[in-house]
């Protein structure tokens, strides 16, 4: 970051007053992995880290394992209405 008050600490790029004016190129280079610490008068305030992933699951697995978690678990001469309504109270 050419110009920036940017320095490094711990391994990790600081940022002084340069977030606004270089937040695009901060969003690029978290989104490729890099965590950044923003900080004010030289104090860490806040990181820039990427989302964590989560992994895709196949949707006919995930219905799959709701049907087998799902056998063999009754109510118990409850209905769907009553508990819709026994929800309702609270």
């Amino acid at each position: 970051m050419e110009g920036s008050s940017a320095w490094i600490k711990d391994g990790m790029p600081h940022l002084g007053r340069s977030v606004n004016r270089f937040q695009s190129s901060l969003i690029a280079r978290v989104a490729k992995g890099e965590q950044i610490t923003i900080t004010k008068h030289g104090v860490p305030v806040a990181k820039l880290v990427p989302v964590e992933t989560s992994c895709k699951r196949d949707r006919a697995e995930v219905i799959r394992q709701i049907e087998e978690f799902g056998k063999g678990r009754t109510l118990k001469g409850i209905t769907i209405r009553e508990l819709i309504q026994e929800g309702r109270r609270f």
